[in-house]
């Protein structure tokens, strides 16, 4: 896993993803796929390595706050899923969590906030 290739492509910014995929980056992506696949049980990948590779490939299009999300234990797939995702049920997740970010973002920047995950109009008492 530690000579993962991955090329270095510039990612859309419609999936806001980091802006290039550089040594750290792909790391995180490697180190994260570890930690997601550590949750499950034995899988039962036809070939465990290209799988792997697979999986830390689609992580690394997005960025490490939606990465750390999709693996985390307690609000990604491993407590979402019973089995080993797909490819396609980790993008999917990341695509979610990406949007979530992109929405949060706009309303932060109209000057919205969050409070205990309630949004609180700009001027609204909380």
């Amino acid at each position: 896993m530690e000579n993962l290739k991955i090329s270095a492509k510039q990612p859309s910014d419609s999936q806001n993803t980091s802006p290039a995929l550089n040594p750290d980056h792909l790391s995180l992506a490697a180190r994260k796929t570890a930690l997601l696949f550590g949750c499950y049980r034995k899988g039962d990948a036809n070939d465990p390595e290209v799988y792997t590779m697979a999986v830390a490939a689609t992580l690394a299009e997005y960025t490490a706050e939606v990465i750390d999300y999709v693996c985390d234990p307690r609000t990604g797939l491993p407590a979402k899923l019973k089995w080993l995702p797909t490819v396609a049920e980790v993008r999917e997740e990341c695509e979610r969590h990406a949007e979530w970010t992109r929405t949060r973002d706009a309303l932060l920047a109209k000057g919205w906030r969050l409070v205990s995950g309630r949004w609180v109009k700009p001027g609204e008492a909380a």
